[in-house]
C-alpha cells in the first residue's frame, strides 16, 4: 500500500480559466487553496480560500519569490496548470529542495527528459518511435541551419528548444526565407537556443495522446485528441476521437506513446505529438507536453465526465492508478467510447487585425448553454473583467459532445453551429410548436425569453387559501410573452 501524502494547502501558480479549473475540483476535495493576482486581474480567485497579491504579471515566472510566497504562507503543494513554470525542471526541483513543497506533475527527471524537445526525441529513439530528420545539438547560429536544410533538403521547421504553445516555431520552404525565421524563433526561445527538423506537411493530421502515470510505470491511456486546425501552430480546434479512419493506425500511436511513458515512469498528466499520414500509413514523434493541456477538457467528455484534474491531485498525493482509475474505461486503442466531442476557443482578438489582441473592458458576456455544452471561463457575471498585454488571450472554451448514434461528428459539428449562432441571438424567431391536442386546449404557455426558467406550460391551479379552482392568467415580469392556443 502507498504512503499518502495529504495536501493540506493548495497553491495555483496560474490564473485565467485553468486557475478556475483547478479550483472546481480542489473545492470538491476540501483542499485549501492559494491563488495568485495582479491589480487588474482578481477573476480567477473568487472561489478560493485565500488569494496572493503580486507585484508584477512577470511575478508569475519568479521562481524565488514563489518561493518566498510559499515559504511565508507554509504552502506544501503548488498546481502549475499550463504555461508559466509548468514544464520548468527548475522549477520543480527548486520548489522540493529549497521550500520542501511539491509541484504536482512529473517531477524534475521526468521533465527534464521530455520537457525539452531534444530530450524528448532522444527517448522516442531510445524506444524505437519514429522521428523525423533533425539536428542532433540545439544551436543558435543560422548556417547551422543552413547545413541541414542541405543535407535534409526544404522545406523544414525552425523550433525553439523551450518553446511551447506554438512560439518558437518557423516553416522555412527556401533558403531566402531561412535567416529571418531563425532570427524570429530565436527571440521567442528563453534559452535563445533551436533546432531545426524536416517538415512534414501535405497530408498530415496532427494527433496527441492523453496519457496519466502513477510514477510505478504503471500508465494508462485515454485515447487520442485532433488539433490539426491551428493559426500560427496555436491549436484553435480540438476535438476526439480524430478524423482518422484507420484505427489500427491510431492504435499504433496509442502503444508508441505508452512504450514511451512506461521507459520513464512517467507521473502525472501528459500530452504525446504525433504527425500522422493515414495515406501514408506512417506517423511521426513531435513532442511531449508533461502537464495539463489546454484542451484536456475534450477528453474528460470523450471518456464519459472522467475528472483528470481529480485524478492529477490524487496520483500527486500517493494514490495508485489502479486505485483511482476508472474501471469502467475499456483500454482498447482501436475502441473509443461511443461520443464525440469537440472544443471551441474562445479569445480576446481583432479578427480585423491579424488576430491582434483586442484590449479593453468586457463588460457583460453570454455563452451557450444546452444538452451536450460545457463552458469553462473565469469570466464572472457581474463583474467587468479587464483585457490587457500582460496575458494570453484565451478568455473561455466552449465544448459539444454527443453519444453515438449515428453520425456523431456531424452531430456534434451541428450543434456547435448552433452554439455559436446563439451567442447573436437568444430571442427565437417563431414561438415553440406544441402539438394540437385535446388536452392542449385553452392552456396557456409561459415561455422564458431569457434568464430566468425553461417554458413549462400550466392549466389550473388550486389556491390553497379559498379552497377554489381559478385560472393562471398573470404571469411574472415583462420579459415573459403569453402565447394562447385557440381551441
Amino acid at each position: 500500500m502507498a504512503e499518502i501524502r495529504p495536501i493540506k494547502r493548495l497553491l495555483i501558480a496560474n490564473r485565467g480559466e485553468i486557475a478556475t479549473r483547478i479550483l472546481s475540483t480542489t473545492r470538491e476535495l476540501s483542499i485549501p487553496t492559494y491563488t495568485l493576482h495582479t491589480p487588474s486581474d482578481t477573476l480567477h480567485t473568487h472561489h478560493s480560500t485565500h488569494s496572493i497579491a503580486l507585484p508584477s504579471p512577470s511575478s508569475y515566472l519568479d521562481i524565488s519569490h514563489l518561493i518566498t510566497l510559499v515559504k511565508h504562507y507554509a504552502i506544501d503543494t503548488i498546481h502549475p496548470g499550463y504555461g508559466f513554470l509548468s514544464e520548468s525542471a527548475e522549477f520543480s526541483q527548486r520548489m522540493l529542495t529549497e521550500a520542501n513543497c511539491h509541484v504536482i506533475g512529473p517531477g524534475p527527471a521526468i521533465l527534464s527528459r521530455t520537457g525539452d524537445k531534444l530530450q524528448a526525441r532522444a527517448l522516442a529513439q531510445e524506444c524505437n518511435v519514429p522521428v523525423l530528420p533533425a539536428l542532433q545539438n540545439p544551436t543558435s547560429s543560422p548556417s547551422d541551419v543552413e547545413t541541414f536544410a542541405q543535407k535534409v533538403g526544404y522545406p523544414i521547421v525552425v523550433k525553439a528548444v523551450d518553446g511551447g504553445g506554438g512560439r518558437g516555431i518557423r516553416i522555412v520552404y527556401q533558403s531566402s526565407e531561412l535567416e529571418r525565421s531563425v532570427s524570429l524563433a530565436l527571440k521567442e526561445s528563453p534559452s535563445t537556443l533551436i533546432f531545426a527538423e524536416k517538415a512534414a506537411i501535405s497530408g498530415y493530421r496532427h494527433i496527441e495522446v492523453q496519457i496519466i502515470g502513477d510514477g510505478t510505470g504503471a500508465v494508462r491511456h485515454l485515447w487520442e485528441r485532433e488539433c490539426s486546425i491551428q493559426r500560427r501552430f496555436q491549436k484553435v480546434v480540438e476535438f476526439a476521437p480524430s478524423s482518422l479512419a484507420n484505427r489500427r493506425l491510431v492504435s499504433k500511436v496509442i502503444e508508441a506513446t505508452l512504450k514511451m511513458a512506461r521507459q520513464v515512469r512517467f507521473l502525472s498528466l501528459g500530452t504525446f505529438e504525433f504527425l500522422v499520414s493515414e495515406e501514408k500509413e506512417e506517423y511521426w514523434f513531435l513532442e511531449v507536453n508533461p502537464r495539463i493541456q489546454v484542451e484536456h477538457t475534450v477528453t474528460e467528455q470523450l471518456a464519459l465526465g472522467v475528472d483528470l484534474v481529480r485524478l492529477q491531485v490524487l496520483i500527486a498525493q500517493g494514490y495508485r492508478l489502479e486505485d483511482v482509475f476508472p474501471r469502467f474505461l475499456g483500454q482498447d486503442p482501436e475502441v473509443p467510447p461511443p461520443v464525440y466531442s469537440i472544443q471551441l476557443r474562445v479569445t480576446a482578438e481583432d479578427v480585423a487585425n491579424n488576430w491582434a489582441l483586442s484590449v479593453g473592458k468586457i463588460k457583460g458576456f453570454g455563452f451557450p448553454m444546452g444538452n451536450g455544452v460545457r463552458v469553462d471561463t473565469h469570466l464572472t457575471s457581474g463583474h467587468p473583467a479587464v483585457i490587457g498585454t500582460d496575458f494570453d488571450s484565451l478568455l473561455a472554451k466552449t465544448r459539444n459532445f454527443r453519444k453515438l448514434m449515428g453520425n456523431r461528428r456531424f452531430q456534434s459539428k451541428k450543434s456547435t453551429r448552433r452554439n455559436l449562432d446563439r451567442r447573436h441571438n437568444n430571442k427565437p424567431k417563431h414561438p415553440p410548436r406544441y402539438p394540437r391536442q385535446p388536452r392542449f386546449r385553452e392552456w396557456k404557455m409561459r415561455y422564458a425569453m431569457a434568464r430566468n426558467s425553461s417554458p413549462f406550460l400550466t392549466k389550473k391551479r388550486r389556491d390553497v387559501n379559498t379552497k377554489t379552482t381559478t385560472k393562471t392568467d398573470k404571469y411574472g415580469d415583462n420579459h415573459h410573452s403569453t402565447l394562447n392556443y385557440p381551441s
